[in-house]
């Protein structure tokens, strides 16, 4: 099987900020809206551009390099159905092409410009055997800081946001 060359967490961080972006956030549902008040804030998440998770997902684009991007753009190829799993290779090929010498804004444009970006991700990643429901940003740390300025996750954030590695299968 083919070996990915961006880490799961980063693709996880991503999928997590790009459901966060459409609104599909699972911490915005309420169990009974009409109990909770106005949605609005809710409903005003999502496609903002000044957004901040607009911008985090732009900055995790930008960090990546050549190969975690043609990874990440090769998965949504196969989230696509447009590539099986087992032809990864021919995958990476497509996407190298599609990305062309302006990868980063290419990139954006696959990524940020399809509300299914995310769906696709997901299924990519569930061909590699990684599963997002089973992916939790804060199992990163041990115990959570809680002195000073830090929040719980502050950590965990952090560690997000670091330059991922290899990662074969499990």
């Amino acid at each position: 099987m083919a070996e990915l060359n961006i880490a799961a967490d980063t693709v996880f961080r991503l999928i997590e900020i790009l459901h966060e972006i459409t609104g599909q956030d699972q911490g915005l549902e309420r169990e009974d809206p009409e109990e909770e008040g106005d949605d609005s804030a809710a409903e005003g998440l999502a496609g903002e551009p000044d957004d901040a998770r607009l911008e985090e997902a732009t900055s995790l684009l930008r960090d990546l390099n050549v190969d975690e991007q043609t990874d990440l753009a090769a998965l949504i190829l196969v989230g696509r159905e447009e590539f099986d799993v087992t032809e990864f290779t021919a995958a990476k090929v497509a996407a190298r092409d599609y990305l062309g010498d302006d990868s980063v804004r290419e990139l954006g444009a696959l990524v940020l410009g399809d509300a299914a970006a995310a769906e696709f991700l997901e299924e990519g990643m569930e061909a590699f055997g990684y599963r997002f429901a089973d992916w939790d940003a804060e199992a990163v740390v041990g115990e959570p800081e809680t002195e000073g300025d830090h929040e719980p996750g502050d950590v965990a954030d952090d560690a997000q946001r670091q330059t991922p590695g290899r990662v074969g299968r499990t």
